[in-house]
């Protein structure tokens, strides 16, 4: 069976929900990184970034969240990782997330949220920029959810979880969205499908 170490960080809990939307049962095992069981030796065998996740399949270890996706899909043969022209459609948003919209929503999270958890100061400029960059961003996603649930039509895809990583966290981050409806709309959405709110092992 695949084995998925997960921890309840944005990337981490991604993982957790493809699998539990998908279907697929795993192994799962809690990486503590408060303890630091990220720096350990072990982990940074299969994980050489020391950062979660990581799935390990057999002998292959593989790291990154979208991929691990990808590959949770292809296991079920799902179109969550979509085929044909529509996987373009779906590797696009997936770039403009890594390029545009996650460096600004991370930005939030890692200043307002993760950096008072451990007594760090918060970095006003990169908050600030942060900042400034949001309405663009936004307004952007907002107009392309207009008239389909979900960013590439009436199923969700791997392009919506991606994009989707940092809005569970978006109260602690103190990023809101109340003024992009479409938005609103679209993460209600998400919140309704099997085992996104909840997507954690049972138990842990």
């Amino acid at each position: 069976m695949m084995k998925l170490y997960y921890a309840e960080t944005p990337h981490g809990r991604k993982a957790c929900a493809v699998a539990a939307y998908l279907g697929i049962e795993l192994d799962f095992e809690r990486v503590d990184l408060a303890g630091g069981a990220h720096n350990q030796p072990a982990y940074l065998a299969i994980n050489p970034m020391g950062q979660v996740p990581t799935l390990v399949v057999g002998s292959d270890y593989l790291s990154e969240s979208n991929a691990i996706a990808i590959r949770l899909a292809n296991e079920v043969r799902s179109d969550f990782w979509p085929k044909g022209r529509v996987q373009a459609h779906a590797q696009r948003w997936l770039s403009w997330d890594s390029e545009h919209f996650k460096p600004v929503v991370a930005t939030y999270f890692v200043e307002n949220a993760l950096k008072p958890l451990f007594g760090e100061k918060t970095d006003m400029s990169a908050l600030a920029q942060a900042e400034a960059a949001f309405p663009k961003v936004a307004r952007i996603l907002d107009d392309a959810l207009k008239d389909r649930d979900f960013i590439l039509g009436s199923r969700p895809t791997i392009a919506d979880f991606a994009l989707a990583t940092f809005l569970p966290f978006a109260a602690a981050s103190r990023l809101t969205f109340e003024t992009y409806p479409e938005i609103m709309r679209w993460n209600a959405g998400l919140n309704s499908l099997p085992g996104y709110l909840d997507p954690y092992p049972k138990g842990a």
